[in-house]
């Protein structure tokens, strides 16, 4: 039985609609050693993963250390280039505070 509206939703004998593709059969189920294939694979996937994202860690954490050095020389030089033009009287010591480092989170 096929109502009409919008949706043209097939009701069951109950009134309430059928769901899927074919509601009144069950899905096939898969056999037990077709789900321990494929766990095997996706556990040896997760392993790869995970050696992989180590290493990603390591260089992570390295480029973070160039950045902040990078950063750490750039205001230096900044500051530098401030106390050669600027008047020793204009306040020139709070220019060359550094800047706090952050730290990264992961």
């Amino acid at each position: 039985m096929v109502e009409n509206g919008p949706s043209a939703q097939r009701l069951g004998s109950d009134g309430y609609p059928l769901l899927g593709a074919f509601p009144n059969t069950a899905a096939p189920q898969l056999d037990n050693t077709t789900v321990a294939n494929e766990r095997r694979q996706l556990e040896a996937e997760a392993q790869v993963s995970a050696a992989m994202t180590g290493g990603n860690a390591a260089a992570y954490q390295q480029s973070v250390s160039q950045m902040q050095a990078l950063g750490d020389k750039t205001r230096a030089d900044v500051a530098a280039a401030v106390a050669s033009t600027a008047p020793a009287d204009a306040g020139a010591a709070a220019v060359g505070t550094p800047a706090p480092r952050l730290t990264p989170t992961r």
